[in-house]
């Protein structure tokens, strides 16, 4: 059986399975976890998963996408003068990479 635990993408998913022979399997599975004689299901998260959940609370909160700044940008492209800087670039990844904890 698996439970939905909440909304958080790092911890969507927790998969109980019963402890022991076929009965107390299916008594487990009937909602019966005493006569089951089933140990408590534990959820720890990674520090990762713990840093994955704070950042999708920033996320969540931050402002709106700016559509003046996107027409703006997928103008340029269009004309072909959006130009990228690759080492700018490769430092936002290195500082991204190291945020994740990776």
């Amino acid at each position: 059986m698996t439970t939905r635990i909440n909304q958080n993408p790092a911890a969507t998913y927790v998969s109980n399975r019963a402890v022991g022979d076929s009965k107390s399997g299916e008594a487990a599975r009937s909602g019966n976890a005493a006569s089951a004689g089933a140990q408590a299901d534990k959820l720890s998260l990674s520090g990762q998963a713990n840093r994955l959940s704070q950042l999708t609370r920033i996320a969540a909160a931050s402002p709106d996408i700016d559509s003046q700044r996107v027409a703006a940008l997928r103008d340029a492209i269009a004309r072909g003068e959006y130009t990228i800087d690759a080492e700018e670039l490769a430092g936002s990844m290195l500082t991204a990479d190291r945020l994740l904890g990776r």
